[in-house]
């Protein structure tokens, strides 16, 4: 399911629970207690299935509930200026120091990619 925003908002936050995602139906959450931290990334916005460009690369974003396995990016100013559709996805460097991304499958109801869908909408004024 896309993730929705207005061009120049900075809420709702961008909030998602990780999960071992090999598309069977009951996947369950990614424990993150063990994690040191996490980063999202956004490209865009696509033309023709190809990415105009990178608009935020592996930024710092906050283990909001380790056990659910949520993580929360805040927007900045510069992250939605422009209307678009997007991708996005999340690093997270383990305690080991061997990193893992998320989504790690296509993620069902999106575009079919390996991504989350962000969409910035313009706005009434």
């Amino acid at each position: 399911m896309p993730f929705y925003i207005t061009k120049g908002d900075r809420r709702p936050l961008f909030v998602v629970n990780l999960v071992d995602d090999y598309n069977e139906p009951s996947e369950s959450a990614v424990n993150l207690t063990t994690a040191g931290s996490a980063n999202f990334s956004m490209r865009g916005p696509m033309v023709g299935g190809v990415a105009a460009g990178t608009v935020i690369n592996r930024l710092a974003g906050s283990i909001t509930n380790a056990v659910q396995g949520e993580f929360t990016y805040p927007w900045s100013a510069s992250d939605t200026t422009t209307a678009g559709t997007f991708q996005a996805d999340t690093k997270v460097y383990w305690n080991d120091g061997k990193p893992e991304t998320f989504p790690n499958s296509k993620v069902s109801g999106d575009d079919g990619t390996k991504f989350w869908t962000i969409i910035i909408e313009d706005g009434m004024g």
